[in-house]
């Protein structure tokens, strides 16, 4: 029987195999559970919806949402979507919604602009970034930069993916159907025509499936080996691919989960679900599979390993939430709240304040700088500093070439911006911060390599407001 958890999630966990009694693989799975991410510290990053000037995101450390004291610039403008985590560069990207692409550097804190009139992004499974512009074209993103593609899209796709070998994949359709396209720079597109049906990518983009009236085909991206058929005792409605790629979760018409094999092109399990499906997410460690029922209002969680309806909860269900994160904590949106329940036993292990339209990007992090501090719980407030702090590294009557000297400094990673004067007989200061505390100031001062003083403006004497500080960001 399904245990109810007390919160809103359904959890179904759907077992590999279909002989019960006596199956080897599925005996050394239970022997030695699927291990989730080890590469760093799971964590979670909420972009807040309204953003401020100056607006920060906020780190939080799995499973029990602990909030982490250092902050991370997040743009000035509002986000539409976290795109994802590129583990090589330490970087977070995320949509506008003035269609720029914002990559949030994780070891400085400080976010920038790296594309435009991006109507699409995706980070690969090898962590290369691609971006899709609303006229089809295509870049690829590194060291926070765009390169273009010579080749795009004939449109703007409807769906895109990252897949190995730097190679991107989408989806097109137009009056006569629609098509798989995989591109590769400086390579001509392979396409081909798909029927109508829902669609699911595997996580390196090596197959794509299609559901169909009788069971899903099996398509190679490349191009290299002819499509497959898998006929099914059930009418598929929706689709999902093993991390690994060598299952296919399928939910029937009438709620019937069904496991397919990919390479023996034949189901080998099935499971009876209380309804057809909306949609569905697979746990990126492949244990749980989250089902969002057709009359929506609840989740299913199904443990794969067990093959069996784990539990039920309320909760809502949108293009990032709920889903499973890299220690296998599931995360969920439930009224103002982000939850996080067990893995093991769906109970809650933590909350964090939610506003409509914050966007939440869980991770594998391996923090050099900053370290995972904890903000303090219930600390009194801080009195307002007296003076705001600047480490100053340049002073001219030159504004313009100031600015390009703060651009320069903002480009390798700095929070530089420009201080107009106050009166006619100052300069235009190059400034980077302002800083917390004078240590604080002088450290960075001291990593620039720069010649640098300590510049500060008290509070008490002078109207702040009129400080006018010309931000590059």
């Amino acid at each position: 029987m399904p245990r109810t958890a007390p919160l809103i999630l359904l959890v179904v966990l759907a077992a590999c195999t279909s002989e019960r009694q006596s199956n080897p693989v599925r005996d050394a799975f239970a022997q030695a559970l699927p291990a989730h991410s080890t590469e760093g510290t799971a964590v979670v990053l909420r972009f807040p919806a309204a953003q401020q000037r100056r607006a920060t995101a906020t780190l939080y450390r799995l499973p029990a949402l602990e909030e982490v004291a250092w902050r991370f610039e997040a743009g000035s403008g509002s986000h539409e979507r976290a795109v994802g985590f590129s583990g090589d560069e330490d970087m977070v990207f995320t949509l506008t919604a003035d269609s720029a692409l914002l990559a949030l550097d994780l070891a400085s804190g400080r976010s920038r602009v790296v594309d435009t009139s991006v109507a699409l992004a995706t980070v690969g499974p090898t962590g290369a970034t691609f971006t899709v512009h609303y006229d089809g074209s295509v870049a690829t993103v590194r060291q926070r930069s765009a390169t273009p593609w010579e080749d795009g899209f004939p449109q703007l796709p409807i769906a895109a993916w990252g897949a190995a070998r730097d190679r991107l994949g989408g989806i097109v359709v137009d009056d006569s159907g629609t098509t798989l396209m995989l591109l590769a720079d400086g390579q001509p597109p392979v396409t081909q025509r798909l029927p109508p049906g829902d669609v699911s990518v595997s996580r390196w983009g090596d197959v794509a499936a299609v559901a169909a009236d009788s069971g899903i085909y099996l398509f190679d991206p490349t191009g290299a080996t002819p499509s497959r058929f898998v006929g099914l005792s059930v009418i598929p409605r929706r689709l999902g691919f093993s991390p690994s790629g060598h299952r296919i979760y399928v939910v029937g018409a009438w709620g019937t989960l069904v496991s397919v094999d990919r390479f023996g092109a034949a189901a080998v399990d099935s499971l009876e679900l209380a309804g057809a499906a909306r949609s569905m997410r697979v746990d990126p460690a492949g244990r749980l599979l989250l089902v969002e029922p057709e009359l929506g209002g609840e989740i299913w969680i199904v443990d794969l390993l067990e093959w069996e309806l784990a539990a039920t909860v309320t909760g809502e269900w949108d293009t990032e939430l709920p889903t499973v994160a890299a220690d296998g904590t599931v995360l969920l949106r439930h009224d103002d709240e982000v939850l996080t329940l067990s893995p093991e036993t769906f109970e809650p292990k933590g909350s964090a304040e939610d506003a409509a339209g914050d966007h939440w990007l869980p991770f594998a992090w391996d923090p050099r700088r900053p370290a995972l501090e904890f903000a303090r719980e219930g600390a009194p407030e801080e009195e307002e500093a007296s003076e705001i702090i600047y480490v100053q590294v340049s002073s001219t009557s030159n504004r313009d070439w100031a600015a390009s000297l703060a651009d320069n400094l903002l480009r390798a990673g700095m929070r530089a911006s420009v201080l107009d004067p106050r009166t006619p007989d100052e300069p235009f200061r190059v400034v980077l911060g302002p800083f917390p505390t004078r240590d604080e100031a002088e450290a960075t001062g001291r990593t620039t390599g720069l010649p640098f003083w300590i510049f500060t403006v008290d509070t008490t004497t002078v109207d702040t407001a009129a400080v006018d500080t010309t931000s590059i960001f």
